[in-house]
């Protein structure tokens, strides 16, 4: 029999309910099929409860569900883990690959990453020391950023290991032509034994000129010409070196009696020089005497006019306040002498154009 109150089982001959202390029915209420299913639900609850508490406390945590926000983190967070440890690993071999190197350095040097180009770029020399091709990669990134030592070092290193390597020649040419370093231009030349690189350089490179006669000693004057197959041809006579500011050669140059030293070069318009050219006249004609002027030195009226005593087979030339050359004007008549001080210098020239010692007169016209 079942308690009308918990709906738990009476023992027979009960009239109270062990359970819940109810009076037991002995005639049954009229029940409903509604009343019938709700002992039975109440039935079903109390057993539920008796279940959950009958039989001792569960373990810490049992039971408990996880949170998916959680696990999404711990998932996300292994991910990063795996995707930078594979990073790491794939970094580390490529840094073992030279033309992997290389190839990002000439990358980042197309995109002016100079400072990414560096790295690479001495990554692929630590692994080929040998190759030229990183080397030189790293001067011309040295270059661009204006980092004219380190540039010239790295080249002149690479020349050193490979005399005919034009490519370094040719970077290098550019560095010393952008700081007008000609001289280190052909001392680089000069230098060069590579019949390639001469060729492809020959702009570079600037031919002496001729000059003729050959030197020596001559018993009279000689005229000296200067002949140059490329560029503009400057000279000095007075033992210095000739540059560009020294005087253009036009017309031949004449000797004097005693020694004459000429020297030349040629000089290109992109600036570049060729070698100086040196040669030594020794002229050891006897010098003529010089002419016999009249008046000598002094102070004279105005209409004073001055002769000049000229011998068969010489010419005379003179010059107010000037040296005379035989471009000078030639005496031919007496020559009067202008109002103030000047002085008049006078010489001679034989048939071989041999001149003579100067004469040297100062005079002063005056009321």
């Amino acid at each position: 029999m079942l308690c009308s109150n918990c709906g738990r089982d009476i023992p027979n001959g009960q009239l109270i309910c062990p359970h819940c202390g109810a009076e037991v029915r002995l005639v049954p209420d009229y029940s409903t099929v509604g009343d019938m299913l709700s002992q039975k639900e109440n039935s079903r609850k109390n057993q539920e409860q008796k279940r959950k508490s009958g039989s001792g406390k569960k373990k810490a945590g049992e039971g408990k569900h996880i949170n998916p926000f959680a696990l999404t983190i711990i998932f996300v967070f292994a991910l990063i883990i795996f995707a930078l440890a594979l990073k790491l690993a794939i970094d580390y071999r490529n840094q073992g690959d030279y033309d992997l190197q290389l190839e990002m350095a000439q990358y980042n040097f197309s995109e002016k990453e100079y400072a990414k180009a560096e790295k690479y770029a001495n990554q692929a020399i630590t692994l080929e020391p040998t190759r030229s091709e990183p080397r030189l990669l790293l001067a011309e990134i040295y270059f661009a950023q204006n980092r004219d030592e380190e540039t010239e070092i790295v080249l002149l290193s690479l020349i050193a290991q490979d005399p005919g390597y034009a490519d370094a020649y040719g970077l290098l040419i550019e560095l010393y032509d952008e700081n007008n370093d000609f001289a280190a231009i052909k001392r680089l030349m000069d230098n060069c034994s590579a019949e390639a690189v001469l060729l492809r350089y020959s702009n570079y490179i600037c031919k002496a000129p001729l000059i003729a006669p050959v030197e020596g000693t001559y018993e009279r004057t000689v005229s000296v010409t200067i002949t140059a197959t490329e560029g503009t041809v400057h000279y000095t006579t007075d033992g210095t070196e000739p540059t560009s500011s020294s005087p253009v050669y036009e017309n031949a140059i004449e000797t004097s009696p005693g020694e004459n030293e000429i020297r030349a070069i040629a000089i290109k318009d992109n600036g570049i020089y060729s070698d100086t050219v040196v040669k030594k006249y020794t002229i050891t004609v006897k010098q003529h005497e010089a002419p016999a002027v009249t008046p000598g030195s002094g102070t004279y009226p105005p209409g004073t006019e001055v002769t000049i005593d000229v011998p068969s087979g010489f010419i005379a030339y003179y010059e107010f306040d000037h040296i005379p050359q035989t471009e000078s004007p030639e005496y031919t008549d007496p020559i009067p002498l202008p109002e103030g001080t000047h002085v008049l210098t006078v010489v001679m020239a034989d048939g071989e154009g041999n001149l003579s010692k100067t004469a040297t007169m100062t005079y002063t016209v005056t009321e």
